[in-house]
């Protein structure tokens, strides 16, 4: 069943109100309201569960026809399985749908309706795939035309990693030398658990690059710390990933957070930074003053949309959203 815009729908928690807003309204705030909640069995906050939601929208990309899917994440369905988070990942999917109306179709023009979040996590991890895959490329040719003693090692850092894959499934990172996912004791410590019962059921896995996973604890630690963990930065060119982060943390805590990256970044390094526009701590404006500031150099400012960011999931002919994209940065 597709939407007018050409979406494809989905059975949701909030169908049961036929189309009665204040109603949907009424049942997403008790929904968030539950969500907010501290899991009583993981001890996941709303933040972390919000990995979930992520793993579950890219399930529902993966299942697409293989003729139509942008990516296949093999591994989101195992991600959210609802034997294990009773749904969780669903459960923050469909309260999002009904909160973020107002940001992705507020007055029904666009063609989304209540699915624009579930086609922009869809475009933005294609969007990531290809920023990836090029500046890996990028890094390769330059390797290639480098003295032996002078070529660096190519390492990619997800902050805020939640329940991303890609080692498992991205064949372009087979020419990076590590991939580092950093984030929560809580997140990590599922994610493994997931990865164990995986393996279990179908053998060993077997990542496409080196990976390396870092639980912080962000109440005491932060990106200087990396080092402490074993993440080395010497003879390293770096790919930094802030993908749905930045939002969900203080102003303070971003700008400590991109100068600490920035003083870690050889040149040739690159940022992708998922913006909020008009956010405290993720308006693009505010942050590129930052960046600036400490060397790099924007190279590309996207909203969900425009060309180059939508990838067949933002319905043709209709302005682009005017609150969420990402901007990439390179280190001068």
């Amino acid at each position: 069943m597709s939407s007018p815009g050409g979406v494809v729908l989905r059975p949701r928690a909030f169908d049961q109100f036929g189309g009665d807003e204040a109603a949907m309204r009424k049942w997403g705030m008790d929904e968030s309201a539950a969500l907010m909640k501290p899991d009583e069995k993981t001890g996941m906050v709303f933040a972390e569960k919000t990995a979930l939601m992520i793993a579950y929208e890219r399930q529902l990309e993966s299942e697409r026809p293989a003729t139509e899917r942008l990516f296949d994440d093999w591994l989101a369905k195992a991600m959210c399985d609802e034997d294990d988070n009773a749904n969780v990942g669903k459960r923050v999917s469909d309260c999002m749908a009904v909160g973020l109306k107002a940001i992705f179709d507020p007055t029904d023009n666009i063609g989304f309706g209540f699915e624009g979040h579930v086609q922009y996590t869809a475009a933005r991890t294609c969007l990531i795939n290809d920023h990836l895959s090029r500046w890996l490329e990028k890094q390769k040719g330059e390797a290639s035309g480098a003295s032996e003693g002078s070529k660096l090692r190519k390492q990619i850092l997800n902050l805020g990693a939640g329940l991303d894959t890609r080692p498992f499934w991205l064949e372009t990172l087979a020419s990076a030398d590590s991939f580092v996912e950093v984030d929560t004791t809580p997140i990590c410590e599922w994610k493994a658990r997931i990865l164990e019962k995986v393996e279990a059921k179908k053998g060993a896995l077997s990542p496409v690059c080196k990976r390396q996973v870092v639980p912080m604890d962000f109440a005491k630690e932060s990106v200087k710390d990396l080092p402490s963990h074993g993440v080395n930065f010497v003879e390293t060119v770096c790919c930094w990933i802030l993908e749905g982060l930045i939002m969900y943390l203080k102003k303070e805590e971003v700008d400590a957070m991109l100068r600490e990256i920035s003083d870690l970044s050889s040149p040739g390094s690159y940022l992708m930074l998922n913006f909020m526009k008009g956010s405290p701590s993720a308006d693009p404006d505010t942050t590129h003053a930052l960046l600036t500031e400490k060397g790099w150099e924007r190279e590309a400012l996207l909203y969900f949309g425009e060309p180059g960011f939508s990838y067949g999931r933002y319905p043709p002919d209709k302005p682009a959203n005017a609150s969420f994209g990402f901007s990439f940065y390179t280190k001068r």
